[in-house]
Parts: structure tokens; sequence; C-alpha cells
């Protein structure tokens, strides 16, 4: 989220708009039945580098 901010206040031009896109794991009860816990314990940890 961060970066997007950083990008639009950047680019500084009247109308200029800078979308992002969040990766995860929506809470939905598809993945409340066929989810294993462990998967979903490694989605809510986020991504490491």
């Amino acid at each position: 989220m961060l970066r997007t901010v950083i990008d639009a206040v950047d680019a500084g031009q009247p109308r200029f708009r800078v979308n992002s896109l969040y990766s995860g794991m929506i809470d939905t009860d598809f993945h409340d039945r066929y989810t294993q816990p462990e998967v979903r314990k490694t989605v809510a940890g986020g991504l490491t580098s």
C-alpha cells in the first residue's frame, strides 16, 4: 500500500491514478471448507523477502 501512495505522490499530476492489487485469501465458506489450516496460516503470514 505504501508503495502505491509513493507512486501516486511522485506522479504528481492532477487526475493521475495509481492502482494497487493486494493478493491474499478472502475469508469465505469455500476456504473454511476446502483449504487446509496450514495453507491458511502460510497465506496469513504473508510473503517474506
